[in-house]
């Protein structure tokens, strides 16, 4: 109930969007339905250039059908304890899955190899999860900047090809 809670309040204090705890994953995606280029959408683009202060081309996250990942300039508060900005980004290729969490599916990141301007000591790889929106393609994947009770949040959503 608590993280109910803080979906709400995150979608209160970013004002972009009306997502509510309905609009997280609660049907298992295919790998194929998953599988594709994930960009952040034009209010992360927004957050990430006057909040983070940051300056980064190409921010992109490319899950592929074999269950593999590349993430390419993410911005380096995604992991920081406390949600800082360094400016600087990150980049990393691993695994992913899909993974149950209560009633919701989350994608969990496995990283393998990377260059991380974290704080965090990330050099012998690491996993994270994440919340997904969506029952159906295209989906977006959430990072909270720091306590998600702040309210900061970026979402990337699923490219689909025409």
């Amino acid at each position: 109930m608590i993280a109910l809670l803080a979906v709400s309040n995150v979608m209160c204090g970013l004002g972009a969007r009306d997502f509510d705890a309905d609009s997280f994953t609660k049907v298992k995606p295919t790998r194929q339905q998953m599988a594709g280029v994930y960009v952040p959408t034009k209010e992360t683009v927004t957050l990430i250039e006057q909040t983070g202060h940051y300056h980064l081309n190409d921010i992109a996250i490319s899950l592929f059908k074999d269950g593999t990942f590349d993430m390419q300039n993410m911005p380096d508060w995604w992991i920081a304890d406390f949600g800082v900005s360094k400016g600087k980004g990150d980049s990393g290729k691993g695994k992913w899955q899909i993974v149950k969490h209560g009633t919701l599916w989350q994608i969990e990141f496995g990283f393998e190899t990377g260059e991380f301007n974290s704080d965090k000591n990330l050099s012998n790889g690491f996993f994270t999860t994440k919340d997904m929106s969506g029952d159906s393609p295209p989906y977006s994947l959430w990072f909270y900047i720091g306590d998600p009770d702040k309210g900061r949040v970026m979402i990337f959503e699923q490219v689909l090809e025409k």
